[in-house]
């Protein structure tokens, strides 16, 4: 399932002329492991060792796919834009804001924690807002990719 998603990006991501980061390196992955005590499952492992963001920051979409170095907590990240949105979100401690749409219009984040088979629910979070998109990582890209426009609102 991972590399089907990866296989079928990096072929739109061509078709688009989107030219996507060199991928992460192992250390790079252990550094946010580390830093929150997290393991990455293996479709959110296999994601970046292909792709870490975007070059021009943006798809066609105006979807920004942030490389490792910029992800972090809904709290730490989110907040700043949409203040109370963290204490709104159950386990938003554990929420890590990977994408925006449109400048901050929206924020995706997925739910990690130190168990890599556990499930990793992608949410959709806007100003006051929030709702849960996908039961997996992978199934977000799925959606992405099954998307006319590729913006993923609930």
């Amino acid at each position: 399932e991972a590399m089907f998603f990866i296989d079928s990006l990096i072929q739109l991501w061509e078709l688009d002329g989107v030219v996507p980061r060199a991928q992460v390196t192992d250390d790079a992955i252990a550094n946010l492991q580390r830093s929150y005590g997290v393991q990455l499952p293996s479709d959110v492992r296999a994601f970046y060792e292909r792709f870490n963001g975007l070059l021009g920051d943006m798809d066609c979409d105006l979807n920004a796919f942030w490389p490792i170095e910029a992800l972090g907590t809904v709290a730490a990240k989110v907040e700043p834009y949409f203040p109370g949105i963290a204490s709104r979100i159950p386990n938003s401690d554990q929420l890590f804001a990977f994408a925006d749409h449109s400048i901050w219009v929206h924020v995706y984040a997925m739910e990690l924690s130190d168990d890599p088979l556990a499930a990793t629910p992608v949410f959709w979070i806007a100003d006051g807002a929030f709702a849960r998109l996908t039961d997996t990582f992978a199934g977000f890209w799925e959606l992405y990719l099954a998307s006319p426009h590729r913006i993923i609102v609930p």
